[in-house]
């Protein structure tokens, strides 16, 4: 909500870019590539939701990390996967990131870091198991 006092970050209501929302983002490149005569589907080369509830800070900017929770960034990255299979204009998708953290130390200065499916201690944050659940119950028959 707009006027929730507790939001440390209020990316969409103090800035209004397209990038604040994923499905209007998307269905805007799908509709550009419709209205020029293509029937190509989207290539999301990079998306998630950062969460720093588990770090030992955050990266300067990155307040918006504090807002969600490793259950947000988990429901939100699974909601994600199904809109995009609902609306068939997205062919593959690939979730940002599943390692960094572990790779980057746990900088709490680098901004990749909160967005990583491996928390600290190299345990699995809900988001990865989230996202493993998702590709079982999706990926079944298929042969993968």
């Amino acid at each position: 909500m707009p006027n929730d006092p507790t939001a440390r970050f209020r990316g969409p209501f103090d800035n209004r870019h397209r990038s604040w929302s994923f499905r209007s983002t998307l269905q805007t490149y799908a509709a550009k590539i419709a209205n020029a005569g293509g029937d190509q589907k989207l290539c999301v080369t990079e998306f998630g939701w950062p969460s720093s509830e588990d770090l030992d800070g955050y990266p300067q900017g990155f307040e918006f990390a504090l807002d969600n929770t490793l259950e947000e960034q988990a429901e939100f990255t699974v909601q994600a996967l199904d809109n995009m299979q609902e609306w068939g204009f997205v062919r593959l998708a690939f979730i940002w990131n599943l390692n960094y953290g572990p790779q980057a130390g746990w900088d709490p200065s680098n901004d990749n870091v909160p967005y990583s499916l491996i928390g600290p201690g190299t345990t699995f944050r809900p988001a990865f198991d989230a996202v493993k659940e998702w590709l079982a119950e999706n990926n079944a028959g298929r042969g993968t």
